[in-house]
């Protein structure tokens, strides 16, 4: 309810990109996608039949997940604020944008390892 009083003395969308603003959102949605990683790799292990590395494995995601899918969504999310210029539309990307990049940090971290191997 914060942010929505503040909006009113907002001279532009990027006065609402802050870390206050979105860390909790960010946060939220970090949690679902690195559920649904989770969920994906656990369907994994148990058709492979060793579940028991699962949380170490998790424990690793989780780090990638921070480390990467907030700073990259909260880049995104600036880039969309300058394109797209609505307050419900940004609020609404505050939460699925962390979703997205946090269920596919890992996959980039190997996109990049495999870019610099071939160099």
């Amino acid at each position: 309810m914060a942010a929505t009083a503040d909006s009113f003395n907002m001279k532009t969308l990027f006065d609402l990109l802050t870390f206050e603003w979105f860390l909790p959102k960010a946060f939220i949605g970090l949690g679902i996608g690195f559920m649904l990683r989770v969920i994906e790799h656990y369907a994994y292990y148990k058709r492979k039949g060793t579940v028991e590395k699962l949380f170490l494995w998790s424990i690793t995601v989780l780090a990638q997940s921070i480390c990467v899918g907030i700073p990259l969504a909260y880049i995104v999310l600036a880039i969309l604020i300058y394109k797209f210029p609505s307050e419900t539309f940004i609020t609404v990307a505050a939460y699925m944008l962390p979703i997205l990049t946090g269920f596919i940090a890992l996959d980039l971290r190997e996109l990049v390892r495999r870019y610099n191997r071939k160099e």
